[in-house]
């Protein structure tokens, strides 16, 4: 879901702003450092959204894009708060 969000921000700021590549750089940045450090939840993500996806990215779905955010996040707040022995990630 973020990183739809980012992709379509990212699209509208190539068409105002010439500093777009620089804004598509840091996304993709943002994104290798989420599977790399957080491989975890990074397929904990893909799984939620996979039910929803038509391609790679993107998403069609005839509820609220904010409802399944914040259920991945709520997700995700479980994840990080079971016990230590039970944690599939722990945060760095």
């Amino acid at each position: 879901m973020l990183i739809t969000q980012l992709n379509d921000a990212l699209t509208l700021a190539e068409q105002r702003d010439p500093s777009y590549l620089q804004l598509k750089r840091a996304a993709e940045l943002a994104y290798d450092e989420l599977v790399r450090r957080h491989p975890d939840l990074y397929r904990h993500i893909r799984a939620a959204l996979q039910p929803y996806e038509t391609r790679c990215g993107r998403l069609s779905m005839t509820g609220s894009r904010s409802d399944l955010r914040r259920q991945v996040f709520a997700e995700l707040e479980r994840l990080r708060a079971a016990p230590l022995h039970g944690r599939a990630w722990q945060a760095r």
